[in-house]
């Protein structure tokens, strides 16, 4: 993915899922974490898109994807949602490398659909099926979305974010996108 490209768009379910599509030849999807999305690839892909076809997908609810209030965002419903997007891309084998939640989906998708692995890189990858958390469930209520929105102003969002990073020098604008 190159920064600034601009994203390709599917139907599933009646929901439109983002992605980015590159290369030729056996497919590889990287799945990001929470609170990221797909740009968290993007110095990634070109080691991989000269001699594979790279696919980075902003996950339901992320990035330039949809964000319905009113579907599951269970790690099992990813993993059913990217076995309907892969079907539809014509897509039937995959190496497959999740970030954080992309991890947790990667897990239940190998189980559900081994047939469709080459293999599974996780990193950092939460386990079971322990997603979403307390607080992410909360989210979903309006009102209090609007005001943990309303409390974390971007001076308080960009501090996190720098303080969380450990290799200062890749701080980026795309960092601070807030894809909401």
């Amino acid at each position: 993915m190159v920064t600034g490209e601009n994203p390709l768009f599917c139907d599933i379910e009646g929901h439109r899922l983002a992605y980015y599509r590159m290369g030729k030849g056996r497919a590889i999807l990287f799945l990001h974490g929470i609170t990221t999305y797909s740009f968290i690839w993007r110095n990634i892909v070109p080691y991989f898109a000269s001699d594979f076809q790279v696919l980075c997908l902003d996950l339901l609810g992320c990035g330039d994807s949809d964000k319905p209030l009113d579907q599951s965002y269970s790690i099992k419903n990813h993993a059913a949602i990217l076995n309907k997007f892969l079907s539809q891309l014509g897509i039937d084998r995959i190496h497959l490398v999740g970030h954080d939640i992309g991890g947790g989906i990667g897990q239940v998708f190998a189980v559900n659909y081994p047939e469709i692995l080459y293999d599974l890189t996780l990193i950092n990858s939460v386990a079971y099926d322990f997603w979403p958390v307390q607080p992410i469930i909360a989210m979903r209520t309006p009102i209090i979305r609007q005001m943990a929105m309303a409390t974390l102003d971007l001076g308080a969002l960009r501090l996190i974010v720098r303080r969380g990073l450990y290799h200062k020098e890749k701080l980026s604008p795309e960092l601070y996108l807030w894809r909401a």
